[in-house]
């Protein structure tokens, strides 16, 4: 035997493509988890603007003896004039869905000011706050629904 011959030490192929195939798996659970959470993240708002929005549109009440009335449209359209720019503001800023690309919140009123709902998508089908009722009536992808109290 040569006495010159070292072991050479390594990983082998097979050693290599195992932690390279678990590190990829790690990366994808790690990015369907991240996506779920903005997901959610972006629900909370969405929940949270039209709380919001029911506040100024109970303010607007108390003091008119009415909700304002339309018969369906976009919040930032069907609110704008009475509720952000009458002589009382109830509401600085109307709020936007955080992806405004796709989804929009909703205003129906049918019955000249008596009963409102605002309406919204969420993204999260699991939501436990999530309204299969609401249907088509706002605005078309309406699974969120806040009614007058």
């Amino acid at each position: 035997m040569n006495k010159n011959f070292q072991k050479k030490s390594g990983f082998t192929l097979v050693e290599l493509l195992i932690v390279i195939s678990i590190i990829m798996i790690l990366v994808t659970v790690g990015m369907m988890s991240y996506a779920n959470a903005q997901k959610v993240g972006r629900d909370a708002k969405r929940k949270a603007d039209l709380k919001q929005v029911q506040s100024a549109l109970e303010m607007f009440r108390a003091d008119n003896g009415f909700y304002p009335k339309d018969t369906s449209g976009n919040i930032s359209s069907t609110l704008a004039g009475p509720l952000a720019t009458s002589p009382k503001i109830y509401i600085q800023i109307l709020p936007s869905d955080p992806n405004k690309t796709t989804y929009n919140y909703y205003y129906s009123n049918a019955d000249g000011g008596v009963t409102y709902k605002l309406c919204s998508a969420l993204e999260n089908l699991n939501d436990p706050d999530k309204d299969a009722s609401c249907g088509n009536n706002c605005g078309g992808q309406c699974n969120y629904v806040v009614y007058n109290p």
